[in-house]
């Protein structure tokens, strides 16, 4: 079936014969590109009449339900299916009967079985949900949270509920009546798009997801900032556009609005449109494995991290959780700390400026690989349409500007910790102390023939040179002015010392390293490094290392930071 512009005109008609009361402010238009939509033929004012639609026109669970019962199956009962599964066959099957299935249907009131026929043909025929693409067009964003999400509402909703309500009637063999899983998909994306709550006419509503269809109505577009009103005094069902905040002027469109909480996502999924921009209040969702429920009750009760949502492993003690990431100007606080969690040491109660920081390396590797993803060229072929190839251009843009958005606030945070840490003496640059420390400075110029960061970075001796800073920070005493003293190093150094025990196998992984330098820099410098170093002391500055240092991943700059408790609010 094709939507025309005769369809529309022949539906409001229906309608008004029916009882319904459409002011002629209200102009109902059709576009091959844009659908149905409503504008006024002049401008609206205060005291303009409102939409009345009466409600036997109205398709509702309870109507679909009468409608077939004389096809359900000897036996079975409706009670125990899904909210609007009963409507979506219905709807399925009023299409059907336009192309010739030739089913009665029995409707209270003396409605014939064509009753309802002039609404169905106004129902669109391609809706650009991803719940309809084919494989080709599902390829061009495999792998997005968007097709993860498809392929749940299919596999966990749709599949189930189509074969049961299937399973509940027996049609006549002479009938023509096939009713297939796309058949079902597009019933459920009518119901989903153009849906309203069926509490708003019914107190007797089954489920808070229960929904019916309110022609006329739904003729209009959404508008999340539109200022209107749904109400229900029986026989009719009420639309009211408010004019306070702002007139609408003729030719305006005027709008209805479905809620200010519709995600890119949902209106993808939902309704098959995409905005230009991510809507007020845009997110995405951030899916990670915790390997266990312990952790995940360790993170909510000891650090106060709250989830978005969380899915129980069915099969081990994993659990799967998930954090919104905003769109606009909302620094990610918990998913910030999920990762300073992840990146504590297992020993330690809290988390800290150097575990954060740490965790925000990971966030944003995490965040620039979707990034990428999003910002790959489409490889399209003959199989994907042009119209879904748009919508997933518009998609893969609305979806950069989220992620570029996480990108730089997160970056921005970063930057300010380091500010404030370095400020509060907190936190050393490695850079900094070799520069402050003219006696390790001297040592350095005479065992590697330099003692400038970035030549000893290009040599790769950075991590060598830390050892070595690290132990002559702890084995220096305190009586021996010999350069500036780190206290943030010399006091983990020595603390550290008393608490771990070393093994065999960490003594080998140092003998190497350790033969490299001693005896020999013990005889060459020994106001610097003949201090009774030991291979246990290059064991326990790695350790050192471990708890107080941070590598930033732009310029590979180390850093030292003071082990203790940091508060993200």
């Amino acid at each position: 079936m094709t939507v025309t512009q005769q369809a529309v005109d022949d539906c409001v008609q229906w309608a008004v014969e029916n009882g319904s009361k459409i002011p002629s402010e209200y102009e109902f238009k059709y576009n091959k590109l844009s659908g149905t939509s409503c504008v006024a033929s002049k401008a609206f004012t205060s005291t303009t009449d409102p939409l009345e639609i009466h409600k036997s026109v109205v398709l509702t669970n309870t109507v679909a339900k009468h409608g077939l019962e004389k096809y359900v199956s000897e036996h079975e009962s409706l009670g125990s299916l899904p909210p609007n599964a009963l409507l979506k066959l219905f709807i399925v099957l009023l299409k059907k009967n336009i192309l010739g299935a030739g089913l009665n249907f029995d409707f209270e009131n003396g409605k014939k079985s064509d009753f309802y026929q002039p609404y169905i043909k106004v129902l669109p025929e391609d809706i650009l949900s991803p719940l309809l693409w084919n494989d080709s067009e599902v390829a061009l964003l495999q792998g997005s949270d968007l097709i993860l999400k498809r392929n749940s509402i299919l596999q966990n909703q749709i599949v189930p509920e189509f074969n049961a309500v299937l399973s509940k009637f027996s049609f006549p063999k002479d009938k023509n009546v096939e009713v297939t899983l796309q058949d079902y998909v597009w019933a459920h994306l009518i119901v989903t798009s153009r849906g309203f709550p069926a509490i708003l006419i019914s107190d007797d509503a089954s489920s808070k997801n229960e929904a019916f269809l309110w022609p006329i109505v739904d003729f209009l577009n959404h508008e999340s900032t539109a200022n209107v009103k749904w109400n229900y005094t029986d026989p009719y069902l009420t639309f009211t556009s408010s004019t306070e905040t702002k007139g609408i002027g003729k030719g305006q469109e005027i709008f209805n609005n479905y809620g200010d909480n519709k995600t890119t996502d949902d209106l993808l999924l939902s309704y098959g449109f995409l905005p230009t921009a991510p809507v007020q209040d845009d997110f995405t969702m951030i899916t990670l494995r915790v390997p266990s429920k312990e952790v995940f009750s360790e993170c909510e009760k000891t650090h106060y991290i709250k989830f978005d949502e969380v899915l129980e492993s069915s099969t081990d003690n994993s659990c799967i959780v998930k954090f919104k990431a905003y769109g606009k100007f909302n620094l990610p606080i918990n998913l910030i700390k999920f990762f300073s969690y992840l990146c504590k040491l297992s020993k330690e109660t809290f988390l800290s400026v150097r575990s954060t920081l740490e965790g925000l390396d990971q966030l944003l590797k995490i965040m620039d690989s979707k990034l990428k993803f999003y910002k790959k060229k489409l490889q399209s072929t003959k199989q994907c349409r042009e119209t879904v190839i748009s919508l997933i251009k518009n998609y893969k843009n609305v979806m950069k500007q989220i992620f570029q958005s996480n990108i730089d606030i997160i970056q921005q945070f970063e930057k300010n910790l380091i500010a404030t840490s370095l400020k509060n003496d907190t936190m050393k640059s490695f850079k900094t102390c070799i520069k402050e420390d003219t006696v390790f400075q001297n040592s350095l110029l005479l065992v590697f023939g330099t003692f400038d960061y970035n030549k000893l970075k290009e040599q790769n001796l950075l991590q060598q040179i830390l050892l070595l800073y690290i132990v002559k920070q702890g084995k220096t005493p305190a009586n021996q002015a010999l350069g500036t003293t780190n206290t943030i190093i010399k006091n983990t150094f020595i603390q550290t010392g008393k608490e771990i025990e070393v093994d065999t196998e960490d003594l080998k992984e140092y003998t190497a390293l350790y033969n490299t330098f001693f005896p020999s820099l013990e005889r060459k410098i020994p106001e610097v490094y003949g201090n009774g170093w030991t291979l246990q002391d290059f064991v326990v500055a790695d350790t050192v290392v471990d708890r107080t240092c941070w590598q930033r991943p732009i310029n590979q700059e180390i850093f030292f930071i003071e082990q203790k408790p940091y508060s993200l609010m």
